[in-house]
């Protein structure tokens, strides 16, 4: 059941992608919330245990990104900022904060 599940979940994020950054941003970020929560259940039910221990060990920073990207869907001045940190917490790299003002 977690395949079709996944597909459902990947269908509504493909179909919202030209609208992710408009005001398709809450759909987007739900359906990519689902779709990592449905992996996530799925690697844990059905992979072999070192398959399982690397989704799990990986699974903070996708559900942190899904976060991200679902709260950049509600937010618009700082939509730009959430996304690129989304993009960042995906990828498991730092990226250096810089403060409004900032003459650095």
């Amino acid at each position: 059941m977690t395949v079709p599940a996944g597909m459902a979940a990947l269908f509504i994020c493909s179909l919202t992608v030209p609208h992710a950054v408009d005001d398709g941003g809450i759909v987007f970020g739900a359906g990519y919330l689902a779709l990592t929560a449905i992996h996530a259940v799925g690697c844990r039910l059905f992979a072999d245990t070192a398959s399982r221990r690397a989704i799990l060990r990986i699974l903070p920073f996708n559900l942190g990104a899904a976060e991200l990207i679902l709260a950049a869907g509600w937010t618009h001045g700082a939509r730009d900022c959430v996304t690129a940190l989304s993009d960042r917490l995906a990828a498991g790299r730092r990226m250096p904060i810089a403060v409004a003002g900032s003459s650095r």
